[in-house]
């Protein structure tokens, strides 16, 4: 059974969302490699092709983000556990700061929102991810799509077993690096945040 495809333009990039109709969500080659391609770039050598594409296409919903023709990011979520999962997220290093991981942010939570949920969490060693997750769900706020919300973050250790990226990430804001600075990031530490949407 072949997995649904939608396109949704937005200002920065067009998505692809490829929701799976089966056991799990089918690529085609093209789409396949590009995933691969910018999350090697993105982890440097924190992660491997098949460790990749093992996290990559056992999920609900991939979307990938393009321009030009050349994938430069992606991002999962999964609905087959409460609250829904938001997998994995890479943007590709040419084109971090172009608001790519806040259009694919942007993207699941209202998906999520639109399939009746009021929560989604993530796993995360990067400080960057909480950053935007929060500037997406303040700007869906300010949007009037949702009254506030709320951060529930615990410590998961050793949950990756090491660092996944080459080098230890940092965010814009001090204050959620100051947080992760608590991680023992070659042990594997991260958090697992619960976003609860009101």
């Amino acid at each position: 059974m072949a997995s649904s495809r939608k396109t949704i333009q937005t200002p920065h990039v067009s998505l692809s969302r490829i929701e799976r109709k089966g056991i799990r969500v089918e690529l085609t080659p093209i789409e396949l490699d590009g995933a691969v391609s910018v999350a090697l770039r993105a982890f440097g050598r924190g992660m491997s092709a098949r460790e990749v594409t093992e996290h990559v296409l056992p999920v609900d919903v991939l979307y990938l983000a393009w321009k030009a023709d050349v994938v430069v990011g992606f991002a999962s979520l999964s609905f087959n556990q409460s609250p829904p999962y938001f997998a994995g997220t890479v943007v590709d290093p040419a084109h971090q700061g172009e608001k790519i991981y806040m259009t694919l942010a942007r993207q699941r939570i209202l998906d999520t929102i639109e399939r009746g949920h009021n929560s989604f969490m993530t796993r995360t060693q990067n400080p960057v991810i909480e950053h935007a997750l929060t500037r997406s769900l303040t700007s869906l706020v300010a949007e009037q799509h949702i009254k506030n919300f709320d951060i529930r973050r615990e410590l998961a250790p050793k949950v990756y077993g090491r660092m996944l990226t080459a080098e230890r990430p940092f965010s814009r804001d001090e204050t959620v690096n100051t947080i992760y600075a608590q991680l023992n990031y070659m042990r594997g530490d991260a958090f697992k945040l619960t976003f609860v949407l009101q």
